[in-house]
């Protein structure tokens, strides 16, 4: 496949400023894979090799995720809960030494 861009991001982290480049991103998609797939009308549903649930509760709002247990990274090492928290930390704004695109969503997390 060729696909034409106009530039590479000057780092591979779509959350960080120098990351977030509308060609990069749309690269980084492709040779992704991620929790979640979205359908032609942008629905959302859990991606079975990664989510097996994903779950709601509206007193207090609370969202829960089924990890799928064989579901690992690149490197072989399982996908857990902690991979989660990491992100949420590093992207919630509430740590000054991560530069952040945006904390929108992540910052309503307790």
């Amino acid at each position: 496949m060729r696909w034409s861009i106009g530039s590479l991001a000057e780092n591979w982290n779509p959350f960080h400023p120098d990351g977030n480049e509308l060609d990069f991103r749309e690269t980084l998609d492709a040779m992704s894979y991620w929790p979640f797939n979205v359908d032609a009308e942008g629905t959302p549903t859990a991606n079975p090799d990664f989510v097996l649930e994903a779950t709601q509760t509206e007193d207090p709002f609370t969202v829960t995720y089924t990890l799928n247990p064989e579901a690992v990274w690149h490197s072989g090492e399982p996908i857990t809960a902690e991979d989660y928290r990491a992100n949420w930390e590093a992207t919630n704004g509430l740590n000054p030494e991560f530069q952040v695109v945006t904390t929108e969503g992540t910052n309503l997390i307790t």
